[in-house]
């Protein structure tokens, strides 16, 4: 409150939310609830979560909250449904009726079914505009009586979420009002944002608008599951902080299966009505500029390969209170909300008017999904693989909305691998996933599930262009950069790590259930684990916690059947005598498929359980760096594996903590950020195993002496833009274990810098001579730099290793299929 009565002055007369009189007396303005004005301070959830109460509470026939989730840290997400009486009456009506289109079950539309319009506040916490200026746009539609509020609830159904992300907006904001002054100066404390105080990502310091992939986060998981019970057709997802505001029509590349004359005629319709809510006001804004639509992980596109049209708006303003310009102009947290608040209403307003055609856009849109109207040569496709890797796998397909159908029976069917490019009959005996793209959600089908990329020609051409003009030397007055704004490689099938391939035709399997997987009781020599989960691995690092004995077999053998390399033994002679139930129970909590080991005699080839080709395994002590530098977070995707996916436990600890004691840890994970000591190198030197996810402060002479090679020269400035390439294991590195050596895997690669394998030995993961693109864009001239690089290499030093992965495989928790490789690291690089 002191804040707000310092600043009044300078800030609060700007702009007028209430402009959309009359309003009912008995719903109370924001500020009567708060107890200051917009963009006075900062508002935490629980005030907030007060303002939409008592709107809700006094506007019952417009309004109602709906509360459908949990946040990380045990905040409730919740939404305002906001339509007029006569729609809100029939609220259950209007959203079976919108279900049975998006489900294509109809085409015909009720001349009096209201468009559905979608808000998302705040899924980037310290992008705080649209936080407030979500409270302001709830009021307007629900106490405003001018005719223009009237026609809006009249078509259209406005859902408004207010906060994507509450968890990460709270450690912001409190943080923030704990030092605000109003300062305008970018050397001040409140511009000081970051480490731990950095509110743009959630609890676990996700991205949350990087999580449509993955769809790791609870926060994902439960917004998704309520999209999917409204279907709207027009999705907003509100940002900051830009220099000018942006929103669509958006930059190339759009992505082919978002329907793309679909897109630019639904994006223009709304983007000339903010155009010219905008020009009344004199305020500028950009467009087509930055921003792209090719990127499956966001939530406007995610929601455009579901049938809406979905948008990006990008406030300046917001996060401080005051900021100064580059020209000396302050922009304030009241701007930001003001054109958030101004672009919400122009939306709904071309929205409702234009219900008509967003309506047919997205029949249409359905209509040729299951039609499979867009699809390419890839009808279906298949995949293959262990069984809890297939259930993870349909778990998330089902959080998608993809339909999809388990096989377990023998079948046949002409298919392509992704990894090739010859079409062979292949015959399918084992467990398998079925996805016919041509469904309701077929588009979100194929930009999920199918291989491959497709930009548009006019879009390659002239990043080609841009590249050639970018080899000269000119430093001043500079060139236009490549136009890439995230990653543009995905594929869940092969970031699984399960076998994938597509068909030209509907898959043809025979549809079952998902099998349980049951451990045998031991043998008289005790129990065989075949490796080739990471339940497997989990299973065996919970053994070892529990003070039980664990060995692997570090050589193929013959007994009791085939054991591969990297196969756990449980040994009776090592262990106590009463460990049948608890090994059992372990085994069985992890579904695995354990055998009973009855001899140690070999049938065949030389080495045996009992020879030296057994090792024994540690009990693993784990640490996790998290960052000290600003704004790192690079920690957050490990911790969230380690502690929701592994449910490891683990020691956090910071960079100090590396120039102190390390004995009590047998593994140490260094994200990005982290650096080396003297400390930490005479750790590994006795034993320790450093492992290192993407962070190239290992590389040099003093711990792995790689070689760089550059996708460019000093006189070509582009990167690779995030790609999936095909890649091998090194068959005889523990780190391979679980893994079928036969078997090519896909990897992401990104950046200019890459390192060749060196001739020594250390490399497990390797590029080879012909480097293939499986999914993403790609230089034509970048095969002679990736050419016989490495993606993961383990180094010797002293006792102990270094074992360093050129991407972090946690990374967005995008790339399940290389977890096996770290929790190998953890579990046996020592």
């Amino acid at each position: 409150m002191l804040l707000a009565l310092a600043l009044a002055t300078t800030i609060y007369a700007d702009f007028d939310f209430y402009t959309y009189g009359p309003y009912q007396g008995d719903v109370k303005k924001p500020e009567a609830v708060l107890g200051y004005g917009p963009g006075e301070r900062h508002t935490t959830y629980h005030d907030q979560d007060r303002v939409i109460n008592e709107i809700a509470a006094t506007a019952k026939s417009r309004v109602k909250r709906i509360d459908f989730g949990k946040s990380t840290e045990g905040r409730t997400l919740r939404i305002l449904a906001i339509s007029s009486p006569e729609n809100m009456k029939r609220l259950d009506d209007i959203l079976k009726q919108n279900q049975a289109i998006a489900d294509g079950k109809t085409t015909t539309i009720p001349k009096d079914l209201p468009v559905v319009v979608w808000f998302n506040q705040c899924i980037h916490g310290n992008e705080s505009a649209s936080f407030e200026s979500g409270m302001w746009l709830a009021y307007t539609l629900a106490a405003s009586d001018s005719k223009q509020v009237a026609d809006i609830l009249k078509d259209a159904v406005v859902v408004i979420n207010p906060s994507y992300n509450p968890d990460g907006h709270e450690r912001f904001v409190v943080w923030y009002n704990s030092v605000a002054r109003g300062d305008k100066s970018e050397d001040a404390v409140e511009h000081q944002e970051g480490g731990f105080n950095n509110g743009r990502t959630n609890h676990y310091r996700f991205d949350l608008n990087r999580d449509r992939v993955a769809m790791s986060q609870l926060e994902t998981q439960q917004e998704v599951a309520e999209f999917r019970k409204w279907n709207p057709q027009v999705y907003v997802d509100q940002h900051g902080q830009v220099g000018t505001y942006f929103f669509p029509p958006v930059a190339q590349s759009i992505h082919k299966d978002v329907g793309r004359e679909r897109y630019i005629e639904g994006s223009t319709i709304l983007g000339m009505e903010t155009a010219k809510a905008f020009d009344e006001r004199g305020w500028r804004y950009y467009v087509r500029e930055t921003f792209d639509f090719y990127g499956a992980v966001y939530l406007d596109t995610w929601a455009s390969f579901n049938g809406a049209i979905g948008l990006t708006h990008e406030t300046d303003g917001g996060s401080n209170i005051r900021s100064e310009r580059e020209d000396g102009s302050v922009v304030t947290l009241l701007d930001g909300m003001a054109k958030h608040f101004t672009s919400a209403m122009a939306v709904l307003k071309s929205a409702s008017q234009n219900k008509a055609k967003f309506q047919s856009l997205f029949v249409q849109y359905k209509q040729d999904a299951i039609a499979g109207k867009e699809l390419t040569d890839v009808k279906g496709v298949i995949v293959t693989g262990d069984p809890r890797a297939l259930a993870r796998y349909k778990e998330l397909l089902d959080h998608q909305g993809i339909s999809s159908d388990f096989s377990n029976d023998a079948f046949s069917q002409s298919t392509t691998s992704y990894f090739e490019t010859e079409e062979i009959s292949r015959s399918f005996i084992g467990d398998a996933i079925l996805v016919d793209l041509s469904q309701p959600r077929g588009h979100l089908a194929s930009v999920m599930l199918a291989p491959g990329q497709d930009f548009e020609p006019d879009f390659t051409e002239r990043q080609l262009k841009i590249r050639d003009g970018l080899k000269d030397k000119e430093q001043y007055p500079g060139r236009d950069g490549i136009e890439f704004y995230d990653t543009t490689g995905w594929s869940v099938p092969l970031a699984f790590g399960l076998d994938a391939f597509w068909t030209k035709t509907k898959p043809v399997g025979n549809y079952s259930t998902i099998r349980n997987i049951r451990a045998t009781n031991g043998g008289k020599v005790g129990w065989r684990i075949p490796y080739t989960d990471q339940e497997d691995a989990l299973a065996i690092i919970e053994l070892l916690q529990a003070d039980i004995r664990v060995h692997v077999a570090t050589k193929p053998m013959t007994v009791d059947g085939e054991t591969k390399a990297g196969t756990f033994f449980v040994f009776r002679d090592r262990n106590d005598a009463d460990i049948d139930k608890k090994v059992t129970d372990i085994l069985n909590k992890h579904n695995c498929n354990s055998r009973s080991l009855n001899t140690s005699f070999p049938t065949a080839g030389l080495v045996g359980p009992g020879s030296d080709s057994v090792g024994s395994l540690k009990k693993p002590e784990i640490a996790i760096v998290f960052g000290d530098q600003p704004n790192g977070t690079a920690f957050g995707s490990c911790w969230f594996v380690f502690e929701k996916v592994f449910k490891l436990p683990f020691t956090a600890i910071s960079q100090r903590t590396l120039a102190g004691d390390l004995s009590k840890y047998t593994a140490i994970i260094l994200p990005r950020g982290a650096r080396p000591t003297a400390q930490l190198k005479t750790w590994i030197q006795q034993g320790g195993v450093a492992i290192a996810l993407g962070n190239s402060a290992f590389i040099n002479a003093e711990y792995i002496d790689l070689k760089p090679t550059k996708l460019k020269d000093d006189k070509d400035p582009t990167d690779l833009s995030g790609a999936i390439f095909k890649a091998s294991l090194n068959p005889r590195s523990p780190l391979a274990y679980g893994y079928d050596p036969g078997k090519p895997i896909a990897v992401p690669l990104s950046g200019s810098t890459f390192y060749k394998r060196r001739e020594e030995g250390g490399g497990v993961v390797l590029l080879g001579e012909d480097p293939k693109v499986l999914s993403g864009w790609t230089w034509p001239d970048e095969g002679d730099a990736l050419k016989d690089t490495v993606w993961l290499h383990d180094q010797p030093l002293g006792a102990g290793h270094v074992v360093w992965f050129f991407e972090d495989p946690t990374s967005r928790a995008m790339w399940p299929g290389m977890y096996k490789l770290l929790l190998n690291a953890v579990l046996m690089g020592r």
